[in-house]
């Protein structure tokens, strides 16, 4: 049972709530600082609500997982207006992925 509770505390935390609205929000100007090693990519930020406020979360250097390669946020048209997709982790093909890392 406390494996299950577990489980289900961990996936309520990676829970975002939908953003949608009319137009689309322009993301603020990105600052890239270095990355700190060779082994890190970029994740893009993300726009969260916060307090009944749409705020944006910017990105960071993070490292790389293998097997994975990171996809950025956007904006996908629906019928109320835009909804922001949020960025992640995509699964991909080992092979793959070291076509784009190597």
């Amino acid at each position: 049972m406390k494996k299950l509770f577990f489980l289900f505390l961990i996936c309520s935390f990676s829970l975002q709530a939908q953003i949608t609205v009319e137009e689309k929000l322009q993301k603020p100007e990105i600052n890239l600082k270095k990355k700190q090693n060779i082994n890190q990519v970029w994740a893009s930020g993300n726009w969260e609500k916060f307090n009944n406020e749409i705020i944006w979360k910017r990105g960071t250097w993070v490292n790389k997982r293998p097997g994975f390669i990171f996809m950025p946020g956007y904006w996908k048209k629906v019928k109320q207006g835009w909804s922001w997709v949020t960025s992640g982790w995509k699964k991909i093909d080992l092979k793959h992925w070291n076509k784009i890392y190597s």
